[in-house]
């Protein structure tokens, strides 16, 4: 129905059914969001990776994790959440070592060169 909140299809779950289910329906305005990104290198291996946050609506947060290259980590700290990339080794960061600095960090970090 064209004057259906989400015009196209309408989804019915199947209370008998344990196959996908439906997480979020949206158009695709008014979606908002916002992201950080940083990067940072092993000192071990001298691998590159890029640590990004995704807030947001879910539409948002799903778009931010598949428009971009595969990552190797995905999930949830703090309410947030998490994408890692770049090589997948025993060496690179996850998500459970990523926190939100505080004013102080940010501020050494953003006075650092390149």
């Amino acid at each position: 129905d064209a004057s259906a909140a989400i015009p196209g299809f309408e989804y019915l779950p199947d209370p008998t059914s344990a196959r996908l289910e439906l997480l979020v329906e949206h158009m695709n305005t008014g979606v908002q969001g916002r992201s950080a990104s940083y990067q940072c290198q092993v000192a071990e291996t001298s691998y590159m990776y890029w640590v990004s946050t995704l807030e947001g609506d879910a539409v948002f947060q799903y778009a931010g994790v598949i428009d971009r290259p595969v990552p190797i980590e995905v999930g949830y700290q703090s309410g947030t959440l998490v994408v890692i990339q770049g090589i997948d080794d025993p060496t690179a960061p996850t998500i459970h070592v990523v926190v939100n600095a505080d004013l102080v960090t940010w501020t050494q970090l953003l006075s650092e060169p390149g």
